[in-house]
């Protein structure tokens, strides 16, 4: 498993994929962020990020998805942005 430290928060890559990190959070509250494509009802791609901490669990752009979105490469993004 890969682990990085952004704003403080320790992000962890889990699974085989780039698609899954916890985040422990600076109260020590452990987070899981997925990032996940997903078919609309027209049968449109799109991405979506999840949290499980109480902002994501409303569908808000929380601070654990901030700390991976700036761990990511660039890479990634620019996929994500061809793809939608």
């Amino acid at each position: 498993m890969e682990t990085r430290t952004v704003e403080r928060k320790q992000v962890v890559v889990v699974g085989d994929g780039p698609s899954r990190w916890i985040v422990h959070s600076d109260s020590g509250t452990t987070y899981h962020v997925r990032f996940r494509t997903k078919l609309d009802e027209a049968g449109c791609l799109y991405f979506t990020w999840q949290c499980d901490c109480p902002a994501g669990r409303y569908g808000k752009i929380c601070r654990h998805i901030q700390s991976v979105e700036q761990q990511t490469e660039p890479v990634d993004d620019q996929a994500a942005e061809r793809v939608a």
